[in-house]
């Protein structure tokens, strides 16, 4: 038996030795992955790799933004306990 990723079937199939594919009619019987089927595993995996670095790239994007809005609002803050605590003495 030999196993190769079928393009048409998205999946791993193990064929017998010296039968073809029943979905992509890919044939080899030695056992070795083909050009075809390394190059498709490798186009699956970069496909894959991308859609989760768009993924990961959105959620530090939100994280961005959720980290300087916390800053602005801490910055605020601090700036309203010194002007509350120096106003009173101002003019006196």
């Amino acid at each position: 038996m030999w196993t190769h990723y079928c393009e048409a079937e998205k999946t791993t199939i193990s064929v017998g030795d010296g039968e073809r594919c029943n979905w992509c009619n890919l044939f080899t019987g030695s056992g070795m992955a083909s050009i075809n089927e390394t190059e498709a595993r490798l186009n699956s995996h970069e496909a894959v790799c991308a859609l989760r670095y768009e993924q990961i790239n959105a959620r530090l994007k939100r994280l961005e933004g959720i980290l300087l809005k916390a800053v602005g609002a801490m910055m605020l803050g601090m700036a309203g306990v010194i002007w509350a605590s120096v106003a009173p003495h101002i003019g006196k």
